[in-house]
Formats: structure tokens, C-alpha cells, sequence
């Protein structure tokens, strides 16, 4: 092979080199765009997770708000509860303490109607 061919040779490889190195910084090129854009991505996801944290905490204080309310409402439940437990023995122990008057006043009516009916039976009480 003569130098002129060997030149030429070379020439060819250094050209096919040179394809592939800007075939390769091609490559590059668009790894680094693609670089960028995940970046970019990244940044975003990292934007929405910030505002899912926030969110997470007002969730948060609205569920300690709302276990608060609950504590409360059953605090007042538990009080009328006995509050209606307290009213209901009163209301059962004012019904005995009626029945109880209802028995002595029948009683006395009974007694009255005695003395009347031994009253008109008398008859040395009536001059007619």
C-alpha cells in the first residue's frame, strides 16, 4: 500500500470518526436536553409535593380540630345522659309519690262517703 492509499485510508477513517463524534455529541446533546427536562420535572414534582405536605398538615389540623369537637360532643351527650337519667328517676318518683296521694285521696272519699251513707241511714239525726 502505497502512502498516497494509506492518506486516503486515513482520511476515510478521520472522516467516519469525526461522523461518529458528532453523531456522539448529538447524543450528548439530547441526554443533556433530556437532562433539563427531568430536571425541570423534578422541580415540579418537588413544587407539587410541597403543596401535598401543606395540604397534608391543614387536613391535619382540621382532623385534631374535628377529634375536638367530637371529645366535646360526647362530653354533652355523656351529660344529658345523666342529666335525662336524673330526670326520668325525679318523673318515676313523682308518679309513686301521685299513686301514693291518688290512694289516700280515694281513701279519705271512701271514709267521707261512709260517714254520709251512715249519716242519712241515721234517723235520729233528720226530724222531716
Amino acid at each position: 500500500m502505497t502512502d498516497s492509499q494509506k492518506l486516503d485510508l486515513l482520511l476515510v477513517k478521520m472522516d467516519s470518526l469525526e461522523g461518529k463524534v458528532d453523531s456522539l455529541e448529538g447524543k450528548v446533546d439530547s441526554i443533556e436536553g433530556r437532562m433539563d427536562s427531568l430536571e425541570g420535572k423534578m422541580d415540579s414534582f418537588e413544587g407539587r409535593m410541597d403543596s401535598l405536605e401543606g395540604k397534608m398538615d391543614s387536613f391535619e389540623g382540621r382532623m385534631d380540630s374535628l377529634e375536638g369537637k367530637m371529645d366535646s360532643f360526647e362530653g354533652r351527650t355523656d351529660s344529658l345522659e345523666g342529666g335525662m337519667l336524673a330526670f326520668k328517676e325525679q318523673v318515676t318518683k313523682s308518679i309513686d309519690e301521685l299513686k301514693v296521694m291518688d290512694e289516700m285521696i280515694l281513701s279519705e272519699v271512701a271514709r267521707v262517703h261512709r260517714i254520709l251513707d251512715k249519716h242519712k241511714a241515721d234517723q235520729t239525726v233528720h226530724i222531716a
